[in-house]
């Protein structure tokens, strides 16, 4: 009847014209609903689940609601196929991967108690991303490879290309560029072949793989090779992902003139498309790219509209991001007072919109500034309250961020332990999710601030006999720490990581200053003499 056909047009507008497949949904709804038709009700109950699914967020929980009526519903008339799903619906929409598992099992069962080898491949990607929410990444791709073999089992290329886009992703995600390489390039194959709208998303997912392999002009030209396409299929939507893609690879590459024209060209069709929160990321994008060719007054116009297309759309990353370009382009304008005023003016905003991740980035900016302009106990207090508010959110990167940046505040201050306290957590941090540079600029830290306290505490150029206690001990790890960041710094400056190299010239010259203070001239001479080739070279 009607609610069956509403739920086949629903299908098929999902991923391609997802709000007005949400708007069928609901009015097909209301109508059983008028109609007293309850039946009809909780099969659009599920529909309506489905297309709430798609937004993510808050819609997660609109999907949870109808998706738990529609599941009493069929557990209560005992039509098992329907209420598996529901099950299905339920355990996707979970915001907790122990209950999303236990949905997505309790599917399972139903579907293999009937035989159902669609449902039971359904089932076990419901149980992939289960494992996938809750971290567990092997047996995410082993549930997923379980529903991969019943697709090609059932020889159903549209859900085995979906599989392969979502293993894509999970390996990926695991580290294995390769593999996720290669399910992507699967994956494109038979959407091509398909010429289905999810072209785009392999395109993407083969995108970021060629990415993470590092082959950034590979992956430019996967993004030229399908914004040609687009452009030839008459496909804006997907052309202006593409283009998306394109001004990536050209930020990646250094060719921010072309990024910028690509950017702005991006604008446009998004423009054309109504699609305001990917025109208020290009707006961002447009002012970053200005502040990085230097050209700070476009930057701070362009910057405007941005902040102002991403409050209208009410994107916390987009607003944050447009904001900090903003503080940027004060900064370099040698315009600290604006700076500051724009960093304030952001942490206010998040504050009253509850978004504390961004919160906490601006009280990241706002420490920086005050640190810059001497206001130091006033930055050692943003940086704390920034590391607090990273570390409620389990945000290891910001944290990490907001305890060097108070490690280099407390060395401003002369305040040589609490810099080394701060330093070496933060360097913990950095170690713990694998980010080199900034361990190593930590040790670099923990290896100038020993060596400062040591000074304090009495230490002289070549006399370390009868040395006072703290100053022996300052000592000796200000010679450790040094060691090891010069050693981080030349493996960084080896494999051409950004910012090796200056990083290197640093640990050098706080190892020259250490070995002269233990009465090595003339190592200290060969250090110090490395450091200033390195400076030059930077400079």
């Amino acid at each position: 009847g009607s609610t069956d056909a509403a739920r086949l047009v629903v299908a098929a507008l999902i991923g391609k014209q997802s709000e007005e497949a949400a708007v069928v949904a609901q009015e097909q709804l209301a109508a059983c609903v008028d109609a007293g038709d309850s039946f009809g009700e909780a099969k659009m109950l599920l529909s309506v689940a489905e297309t709430a699914l798609t937004s993510g967020g808050r819609g997660n929980m609109e999907a949870l609601g109808a998706a738990s009526r529609a599941r009493r519903f069929f557990a209560e008339t005992g039509d098992a196929k329907l209420e598996m799903l529901a099950l299905l619906q339920l355990s996707l929409a979970q915001p907790r991967d122990s209950e999303a598992l236990a949905r997505a099992n309790e599917a399972k069962e139903i579907a293999v108690d009937s035989g159902d080898l669609r449902g039971e491949a359904e089932a076990y990607h419901a149980i992939a991303c289960a494992h996938d929410l809750g971290g567990r990444l092997d047996q995410c791709l082993q549930s997923a490879d379980l529903a991969l073999d019943l697709h090609l089992e059932l020889r159903d290329k549209c859900a085995e290309a979906q599989q392969l886009l979502c293993m894509s992703r999970w390996h990926l995600n695991q580290g294995d560029a390769k593999q996720a390489l290669e399910n992507a390039e699967d994956s494109l194959e038979i959407f091509q072949f398909m010429k289905s709208p999810l072209e785009i998303k392999a395109v993407q997912a083969l995108f970021m793989a060629q990415l993470e392999r590092g082959n950034t002009a590979k992956a430019a030209q996967v993004a030229s090779q399908a914004l040609k396409r687009f452009q030839e299929s008459g496909e804006k939507a997907s052309e202006a992902e593409a283009m998306d893609m394109m001004v990536n690879a050209c930020c990646k590459m250094g060719q921010l003139t072309r990024a910028l024209d690509m950017a702005e060209r991006a604008m446009v069709l998004f423009q054309d498309l109504d699609d305001r929160q990917m025109e208020a990321k290009m707006a961002s994008l447009i002012s970053s790219l200005h502040v990085q060719l230097g050209q700070l007054d476009k930057a701070l116009l362009v910057g405007a509209d941005a902040v102002s297309l991403a409050m209208d759309v009410g994107d916390g990353k987009n607003i944050a991001d447009a904001m900090l370009t903003q503080v940027e382009s004060y900064y370099l304008k040698d315009d600290k007072k604006l700076a500051l005023q724009t960093c304030n003016d952001m942490r206010v905003h998040f504050q009253k919109s509850g978004d504390v991740k961004s919160e906490a980035a601006a009280l990241l900016a706002v420490a920086q500034i005050q640190a810059d302009v001497e206001q130091y106990d006033q930055a050692v207090s943003a940086a704390g309250r920034a590391q607090g508010l990273m570390g409620e959110q389990a945000e290891t990167i910001g944290e990490g961020h907001a305890l060097r940046i108070a490690a280099e505040v407390h060395m401003k201050k002369k305040e040589h332990r609490a810099a080394i306290r701060s330093a070496e957590r933060a360097r913990t941090l950095f170690r713990e999710i694998g980010v080199p540079i900034q361990e190593a600029a930590c040790q670099f830290l923990v290896a100038q601030n020993a060596f400062l306290l040591a000074v304090d505490e009495g230490a002289r150029v070549g006399n370390t006999a009868g040395l006072p206690k703290a100053a022996k001990e300052a000592l000796d790890k200000s010679v450790k720490a040094s060691e090891g960041a010069v050693r981080m710094a030349r493996e960084l400056f080896n494999s051409g990581t950004d910012g090796g190299q200056e990083l290197l010239a640093y640990a050098l010259a706080v190892q020259a200053q250490t070995v002269m203070t233990l009465g090595r001239p003339e190592d200290a001479l060969r250090l110090a003499d490395e450091s200033v080739i390195l400076f030059r070279d930077v400079r």
